[in-house]
């Protein structure tokens, strides 16, 4: 898992290097499901050309498929752009061919400095996990409740 403040796919936040690309964690380890959630920080500091988060984003998954060749992919729409970015955001994923991308359709910015609050992530996970046990196969192994 890399969970990294201000990193993105084709620019930080604060500076256009390093990215994700380069500075995310490549030690093998067997993963279920690879979920890739980012967007923000590329697209915050205003107008990004879409083809350039393209070829970044394309270039990602190319290496995450090779440390994860078999594993499922899930392609989360960032819940913190505005509309308009957003759009952007999913059309790349679109004209990638890409399957299994999660929309929010709304911001989640009630938390601190303008990320979401502990209700927002909780209704984050729960728009997501239906798509997560489908995916998975889970959807008959929910445990009963006593």
């Amino acid at each position: 898992m890399n969970a990294i403040s201000g990193i993105g796919v084709a620019r930080n936040y604060g500076s256009e290097t390093p990215t994700m690309l380069a500075i995310r964690d490549r030690r093998p380890f067997p993963a279920d499901l690879v979920v890739i959630a980012l967007g923000t920080n590329d697209f915050i500091r205003g107008r990004l050309d879409p083809e350039r988060y393209s070829e970044a984003y394309s270039a990602l998954l190319a290496q995450v498929r090779e440390d994860h060749p078999i594993a499922p992919f899930l392609h989360v729409c960032s819940p913190m752009l505005e509309q308009a970015d957003e759009i952007v955001q999913a059309s790349v994923y679109e004209a990638l061919g890409l399957s299994s991308v999660v929309r929010f359709g709304k911001r989640y910015v009630s938390g601190c400095a303008g990320h979401p609050d502990l209700q927002e992530h909780q209704r984050m996970a729960d728009a997501i996990e239906p798509l997560i046990r489908t995916i998975m196969g889970w959807d008959d192994q929910r445990p009963k409740s006593s």
